[in-house]
């Protein structure tokens, strides 16, 4: 890269009166002390002293909005826009110079009639006999495809406070284009000495107005910045190299070269993290080949350089210093490789985990356990790699260096272990003579190994497996049918490493002869009543002919399987058979029997009647009737037959339940030819509960109808009433028994042998 000749160091006024003889500067430049962009957003922008502070103008502010803009500045006027305004001569829409999308402001002027200042900026800060740039973007509005007119012509003026110029510029004419053209002018110059302030003017020196078309233009990007000798950074002395990528923890130098210019130079070297949006001083740095060395980072960092260079101690002063062309530093993430181990079981294969959390695969690494080194090229991130030796117990690895794609070396020396574990021992015992059916009591003892394991066991046919099992654990396999051998398959330490050991067992089988056991038939017993005769049970039996003796038990039976259903009473009861073969195996089996209770055959109350009169017998408790004596009943199988009798007679009646239990009850018909006489009624009862003469009534007297039953206390309230000769008295009135003595009663009825009338002081007993 070839840079061109400093600018020169001390200049006064430097005047030039066209734009071909345009002096930007051709040294290296500082930060703008003046960056007037205008600023951004939608239409319409502020006036220009809102947003410069200390800029004025001579021209008439109009606020515009949309694309193109509107309305349009006339003479005299000036707006601050986004796109040049509309007007059909002009470039309408045309966006501005800082965005070039229309996103940012520019200031745009149509001219006045007459020529004159239009533009005025004051500038503080600035540092004395220092050589500044100024430097503007403008842009000549008129298409000339529509409209050929008046081309703008611009002076900048720098003076003192005073007004005293201390350097002008002039544009010449900024000509029209077949588009809308940015173009940059500008001029350096020398501040006096002991001056700090200074005010920049521009002059519009073509005349506007309707009799002078044109002489519309845009303006931007107003820069005012120092300018000084070339100065350059490099990352390599004998040529530019702008750009380099280095691994973490790597020297590198910053060489910067500085042309003639300054008497007494000085440098100040900088750094930006955020890609030049902030700079940071570099300490100790005012030399022109400064070392750098960048911390390792875990991931990819950028860091751009410049080179300030000031005359003396204005290199401090951000006003008055010149910046270098900007180096970009790429230093890669440190790898932070590591491997790791685990754990393993005796007899099992090492195997160690690369992984890289940064840097560019593949990687190359050397490793060792302490005694050897091995070097492994080619890996990816999270790569397993194998020992290469049976491992016999807990080996420490460590990761002497790795390097990645790039070059870049990391001695990572970092160590891992591979614990090996030893395999769990154990055996198993228990009972070696088991009945067919039977399962079968494994005892399991550990030897070796952290509890607890799953234990898998093997009878010869299938494989079961137990967890969570502990020493001394016993568990039950099977039900066996045959003599086998229970063998133990494998023993897994579950919380020791997981190691499983498959051979080698301190003592692995159980043997286990199997008896034969007893087979049984137990057939339904089926029902029996309460009343039922003792019989012997036959339903049960041993089927296989097996030698041994069978007794029985349960609920009102003996061991001979004599049941008495009076003594197991009623209710559902289960029978057990259990037969004991004579080689000590035992069976069961079981049925029920069920006792039901008799029925509660009721033939009702004795009955009076007169001679010649028929009754109605009234059975209850049973489903099915039989009465005797049969042939003085109109049907002897109804649980109600009509009976004709002309003496006393008792009447049995046979009842028979659902299930065929039976049971009897009996009735007095007691025959009176003695008319209404033989309707007689107790002149004491006693109401103790004991079902002996516990209510007082009429129940017996058969079928009468009732004109009045009551009953009073001493103080002659009624106590009782009642026209239901099935009703009686049970010595209590509302519910509360009455205080035994007497209590006057009268019963008036109609029977079969004529009018019946009862009265007198019953007497209640307790």
């Amino acid at each position: 890269m070839n840079f061109p000749k400093t600018c020169p160091l001390i200049i006064f006024i430097f005047i030039t009166s066209s734009a071909s003889a345009q002096s930007l500067c051709t040294g290296s430049l500082g930060d703008p002390v003046v960056n007037i962009t205008f600023g951004s957003g939608a239409n319409p922008g502020q006036p220009l002293p809102t947003i410069v502070p200390g800029a004025s103008t001579t021209m008439t502010y109009v606020s515009v909005t949309g694309n193109p803009a509107n309305p349009t500045p006339i003479d005299g006027q000036y707006t601050v826009t986004n796109n040049v305004p509309f007007n059909n001569a002009w470039f309408s829409g045309a966006y501005d110079h800082t965005s070039g999308n229309g996103t940012g402001y520019m200031a745009f002027y149509n001219a006045s009639e007459q020529p004159g200042e239009f533009y005025s900026q004051t500038i503080d800060n600035l540092c004395s006999s220092t050589t500044y740039e100024f430097a503007a973007w403008i842009a000549n509005a008129l298409n000339p495809a529509i409209q050929v007119g008046v081309d703008p012509n611009i002076t900048f003026n720098i003076e003192l406070p005073n007004g005293t110029i201390v350097a002008t510029y002039n544009t010449g004419d900024i000509t029209q284009n077949n588009s809308f053209t940015w173009k940059q002018y500008g001029f350096y110059f020398t501040t006096p000495a002991n001056t700090t302030t200074l005010v920049l003017k521009m002059v519009n020196n073509s005349p506007g107005g309707t009799a002078n078309v044109g002489n519309d233009l845009a303006i931007d990007d107003i820069t005012f910045r120092s300018c000084g000798p070339i100065t350059t950074a490099s990352f390599l002395a004998s040529s530019i190299v702008d750009s380099i990528v280095i691994c973490p923890n790597t020297d590198t130098t910053l060489f910067g070269t500085v042309s003639t210019g300054y008497t007494n130079p000085n440098y100040l070297w900088q750094y930006s993290s955020d890609t030049g949006k902030t700079w940071v001083d570099i300490p100790n740095s005012n030399v022109l080949n400064l070392p750098v060395t960048v911390t390792a980072s875990s991931s990819k960092t950028l860091y751009k350089y410049r080179l300030m260079v000031g005359e003396g101690t204005n290199v401090n002063a951000t006003n008055c210093r010149v910046a270098s062309n900007l180096v970009t530093l790429v230093v890669n993430p440190s790898l932070q490789a590591q491997l790791t181990g685990g754990d393993i079981c005796v007899g099992q294969t090492g195997i160690l985990l690369f992984t890289a959390g940064s840097g560019t695969p593949p990687y190359d690494i050397q490793y060792g356990d302490g005694t050897n080194k091995y070097t492994l090229s080619g890996l990816n991130s999270n790569t397993g790699i194998t020992v290469p030796y049976q491992l016999t117990d807990t080996t420490t690895f460590t990761l002497i260096t790795v390097n990645d794609a790039n070059g870049c070396i990391d001695s990572a020396n970092t160590a891992t272990a591979i614990n090996v574990n030893p395999l769990p021992q154990g055996s198993l015992s228990g009972s070696t003579t088991v009945c067919a059916g039977d399962s079968v009591d494994i005892i399991f003892t550990e030897t070796a190994g952290t509890p607890p394991f799953e234990v898998v066991l093997f009878d010869g046919t299938n494989s079961t497996s137990f967890y969570g099992v502990q020493p001394g654990a016993s568990f039950k396999v099977g039900p066996v049918t045959n003599s086998t051998t229970i063998t133990l398959m494998s023993l897994t330490d579950q919380d020791g490493g997981g190691c499983t050991r498959t051979t080698g067992f301190t003592s692995p089988n159980v043997d286990i002869t199997v008896n034969a056991s007893p087979q049984l038939q137990f057939d339904p017993l089926g029902n029996v009543c309460e009343d039922s005769s003792t019989f012997q049970i036959t339903q049960a039996s041993e089927t296989s002919g097996l030698p041994g003796n069978g007794v029985f038990s349960g609920a009102g039976t003996d061991a001979l399987g004599n049941f008495s259903a009076q003594a197991a009473g009623t209710g559902i009861h289960t029978i057990t058979y259990t037969y004991t073969g004579n080689d000590g195996c035992v069976a069961s089996d079981s049925s029920t029997i069920t006792v039901n209770p008799l029925p509660s055959v009721n033939a009702g109350n004795d009955i009076i009647t007169c001679l010649g009169f028929p009754v109605q017998l009234n059975a209850t408790g049973a489903a099915n009737y039989l009465w005797s004596p049969s042939n003085l009943l109109d049907d002897p199988t109804k649980a109600n037959p009509i009976a004709t009798t002309n003496t006393t007679t008792t009447f049995i009646v046979k009842g028979t339940d659902s299930n065929g239990c039976y049971a009897y009850d009996s009735v007095n018909v007691t025959v009176s030819a003695n008319s209404v006489a033989a309707f007689q009624v107790p002149n004491a009862f006693t109401p103790n509960g004991d079902g002996l003469n516990d209510c007082f009534g009429i129940r017996r007297w058969g079928d009468v109808t009732i004109e009045q039953f009551v009953i009073y206390n001493r103080w002659g309230q009624l106590i009782f009433t009642t026209k239901d000769p099935s009703q009686c008295w049970d010595g209590t009135f509302k519910g509360k028994p009455q205080d035994a003595g007497g209590y006057p009663f009268i019963i008036k009825a109609k029977s079969p042998c004529g009018e019946i009338t009862r009265k007198g002081i019953l007497i209640l007993v307790r």
